[in-house]
């Protein structure tokens, strides 16, 4: 499985790439604060949401700190998509790097 940085991640996000970030973090996690443009597909509902991804994108998985986006982006590869990362170090990386973070607009 691919591991990107968070700068990495950005730079795909808001490129003409195609890639989309995926928050798989929980509702009550992920309330207030959200990284612009990122899809919310808490890990919970994972399972069951999934086929709504486009398989056609880039997906870039991020969580709070790295975790339970590397189980998600693992998934995704175990069930044949390709173009897959984990963005190390989650939320917490991007916030620490200073990355486009929108406080009260969780999804």
């Amino acid at each position: 499985m691919q591991t990107i940085s968070v700068q990495e991640a950005y730079r795909l996000a808001t490129s003409d790439s195609g890639a989309v970030i995926v928050d798989v973090r929980e509702l009550g996690e992920s309330e207030g604060s959200a990284i612009p443009g990122a899809i919310a597909l808490p890990l919970t509902r994972f399972l069951k949401d999934f086929p709504t991804l486009q398989a056609k994108r880039q997906l870039l998985f991020i969580c709070a700190s790295g975790g339970r986006s590397s189980m998600a982006a693992e998934y995704m590869e175990s069930q044949g998509h390709q173009g897959v990362a984990n963005v190390a170090g989650g939320v917490l990386a991007w916030e620490d790097a200073g990355l486009p973070f929108e406080e009260g607009k969780g999804k």
